[in-house]
């Protein structure tokens, strides 16, 4: 396998894109790669503009590598950028309650709902013994009562 070039060339492209995605994780400030609490890091309000900025200087290189530019898959990335943009960046939403205004910033991915199901899951798998591999190997109704 060492002298398949075709497979060290899979290999490159692997690690190329690899470092693309952790630039973008990194702009965005998800499960950032030297965090150590994955996907359950949280972004305060506060840094949504440098993330803001990270995100759009991470968009223009996409346009100002032509390496990455001439890519279908950068250029497919870079598309969806462009069309959800906006819906990751937005505003924080006044609300007047019986105890006073509180302000609550929008979710930027769907992290609260992720991490629900991951902790429900765990305590379905603690309270029956299973591990998730056991679990894909058994019918659905012996899992789900």
């Amino acid at each position: 396998m060492a002298n398949d070039v075709e497979l060290q060339q899979k290999v490159e492209e692997l690690n190329w894109r690899s470092k693309i995605f952790d630039q973008l994780r990194d702009a965005m400030r998800i499960a950032p790669v030297d965090g150590g609490n994955g996907l359950n890091d949280d972004v305060n309000a506060e840094v949504m503009t440098s993330i803001r900025q990270g995100v759009k200087k991470f968009r223009q290189g996409l346009d100002g590598d032509r390496r990455l530019a001439a890519d279908p898959l950068c250029r497919k990335m870079a598309a969806q950028i462009d069309k959800y943009g906006d819906k990751l960046f937005a505003d924080p939403i006044e609300v007047k309650t019986s105890t006073g205004t509180i302000i609550i910033h929008p979710q930027r991915t769907n992290n609260i709902l992720e991490q629900f199901f991951r902790g429900f899951r765990r305590g379905e798998r603690r309270k029956r013994g299973m591990t998730p591999c056991a679990e894909r190997f058994r019918p659905c109704w012996q899992i789900c009562p």
